[in-house]
């Protein structure tokens, strides 16, 4: 989990994943909270969820919608994290 801890933000030129998620910011707090905050035009969206790690995903849920989600997850060798959306269920 340690490795997650920090602030990650979408790379500009990563499209696809633009596309797919918009502009974001990953907050991963020591705690196990987590900020998901979309970055829209007028406005920021923050969604306060919660973590963990288990062996290659990260496992994210919204306390006031319990569901747990599963999304797989690598840290690049110069320090990017890839997240693989929607591919695990």
């Amino acid at each position: 989990m340690d490795e997650l801890i920090g602030t990650w933000k979408s790379d500009p030129g990563d499209i696809a994943g633009l596309n797919a998620c918009g502009n974001v910011t990953l907050e991963f707090r020591a705690d196990g909270n987590l900020l998901y905050i979309v970055h829209e035009p007028d406005r920021d969206q923050v969604m306060r969820l919660t973590f963990r790690v288990q062996a290659g995903f990260i496992i994210t849920d919204q306390p006031s919608k319990p569901h747990p989600e599963k999304t797989a997850y690598e840290l690049t060798q110069d320090g990017g994290l890839i997240l693989h959306w929607g591919t695990v269920k």
